[in-house]
């Protein structure tokens, strides 16, 4: 209605422009309806921005979310041009401990400190999004499979860094797949990467129980 209200204030001034150049009521009659128009577009803008964000991020990690993730997968694969993605599915380890020794607010930094070690150590072609609870989901575009070794590395001085500050030990267990060598969908390609994650995550409990005798 305000835009129609301008629009029709334009036209209007401009055929009777001589008539009144000078008159400055008519001209702030003019300027009052595009202000508003300006307003109501910048307010549209502000209220489609965070509704975007609503449904593209997590509000407590500020990474991409699952669904997210599900709605960019086939355009991301129709772009790939020869290349691989590799897909990495981390998991904080012993989270619930997290939480029950030091509290939730402890779980919360420590899924943050998890998000920022991420896409701090990644592209901005990369997608990092919270798969769910204390789970991650990291697809990266590659010529080359890219080892679950390579990703621990890069994150490892992150979490290294909020272990000391925090006084918590934070560590991940990662597992990967690789479209399309593992498959197509991107559901068995996660199904495939947390299987090869929760082996990974036996492995770090056996190391912790063996350490602990």
């Amino acid at each position: 209605m305000i835009i129609f209200f301008s629009l029709l204030f334009v036209v209007y001034d401009y055929i009777n422009y001589e008539t009144y150049k000078k008159n400055w009521l008519r001209i702030s009659l003019l300027i009052i309806p595009i202000f508003l128009q300006l307003v109501l577009t910048y307010l549209i803008k502000v209220n489609f921005e965070k509704l975007k964000f609503l449904t593209e991020r997590d509000f407590l990690s500020k990474v991409y979310n699952r669904r997210f993730v599900h709605s960019a997968f086939p355009e991301i694969t129709q772009k790939l041009n020869g290349q691989k993605l590799n897909i990495f599915l981390l998991d904080i380890d012993d989270f619930k401990e997290i939480n029950d020794t030091y509290g939730h607010e402890a779980g919360d930094l420590a899924i943050q400190a998890v998000s920022k070690a991420l896409t701090t150590n990644t592209r901005k072609m990369d997608i990092v999004a919270r798969w769910g609870g204390d789970e991650f989901f990291l697809i990266i575009p590659n010529k080359e499979v890219i080892s679950t070794e390579v990703i621990l590395n890069r994150i490892k001085r992150n979490l290294e860094n909020f272990s000391t500050e925090k006084r918590i030990n934070l560590s991940i267990s990662i597992g990967r797949s690789v479209y399309p060598d593992d498959g197509s969908r991107l559901d068995e390609l996660a199904k495939l990467a947390d299987k090869k994650m929760y082996k990974h995550k036996f492995k770090h409990k056996q190391s912790k129980n063996e350490n602990g005798k």
